[in-house]
């Protein structure tokens, strides 16, 4: 395994690191680590008792870059945590929280911090039924920084969860899928709860100092993570904020580097790219539902951005 992980991430010929990153699967994980508290269905958290397996003793994976194909979700004890995502380095204070969505390039620091920790894949969020627009303020957020500064009360509240959660992996009744699943996602509406305030907060603290280009970039990104399904116009967005679209497209670019229309297609082919390798959309219905006027202007589009075609990227899942 070291061997393949020197391999992929000391390439010093080619330059780009992110394309030699080692990628992990949850199943994988569970399968390397004996004794970690997991669910066959795809959830795992750690266990207080038999510590975590971002310890150097317990787990080798994170000491290196690398990707995981689930939600890491990671709750400090006491100690700072160091580590990076993608390519950014963070610290962890005991009073804080960490969110890593699929893809994300994680590595940690050795430590001999063991922190809660809980790993989800998209099939096991998928099953529970929890609507993403509601997290939309935080994965925006997420964006720039992974890394939320809790309360007391909301850090006791959280924890009170993980735990529950934690102890309920061994419960080997007839009702253990649906229990975990009832529970994780009052735990994952709780923390939406409370980032969803505090990204309300920091907008408004943001929006307040930031210069008129700055204000409109954020206003678009706002909208577009509301409408990119429907809408790939411009002059849409343009209109919405009451701008013309040659203004509108210059703010953008001065403002984040990349031009309005760039900024609508990683939005489209990031959504594309979700559901066709977690959902059961047959391709026509993402085609609809993605507002396209027919599959093959959809595949003309999805491979013009990807080099590949919508099946053959499924196939790849």
């Amino acid at each position: 395994m070291f061997s393949l992980f020197f391999l992929r991430y000391f390439d010093a010929k080619t330059g780009n690191m992110e394309q030699n990153i080692f990628s992990l699967s949850l199943e994988r994980i569970m399968e390397t680590v004996p004794g970690l508290k997991c669910c066959e269905a795809g959830l795992l958290v750690t266990d207080s008792s038999h510590g975590c397996f971002l310890a150097e003793t317990d787990f080798y994976y994170f000491r290196y870059p690398l990707r995981i194909d689930g939600v890491i979700i990671v709750l400090p004890r006491t100690n700072r945590i160091k580590g990076m995502v993608n390519f950014h380095k963070r610290i962890l204070d005991e009073r804080q929280l960490l969110i890593c969505r699929p893809g994300d390039i994680v590595q940690v620091d050795a430590s001999e911090e063991r922190p809660r920790t809980m790993i989800i894949s998209p099939r096991f969020l998928q099953e529970i039924q929890i609507d993403v627009k509601a997290f939309v303020p935080a994965f925006v957020r997420l964006n720039s920084n992974p890394v939320f500064t809790l309360t007391e009360a909301q850090k006791e509240e959280l924890v009170f969860y993980h735990d529950l959660l934690e102890r309920n992996m061994d419960n080997d009744g007839p009702y253990r899928i649906e229990i975990l699943q009832r529970l994780l996602a009052v735990y994952l509406f709780k923390i939406g709860e409370i980032l969803k305030l505090q990204c309300i907060d920091e907008a408004s603290a943001v929006k307040a100092a930031l210069g008129r280009e700055e204000q409109i970039f954020n206003d678009f990104i706002t909208l577009l993570a509301k409408h990119h399904f429907t809408e790939r116009r411009v002059e849409y967005y343009a209109d919405a904020l009451f701008l013309s679209p040659k203004y509108f497209s210059s703010a953008v670019k001065k403002a984040s580097g990349r031009t309005a229309g760039e900024w609508i297609d990683v939005y489209v082919v990031q959504e594309a790219k979700s559901l066709l390798k977690y959902s059961d959309l047959s391709i026509q219905e993402i085609a609809y539902h993605l507002n396209f006027a027919t599959p093959s202007f959809f595949g003309k589009y999805f491979k013009q951005h990807t080099g590949m075609s919508p099946g053959e990227y499924r196939v790849l899942r």
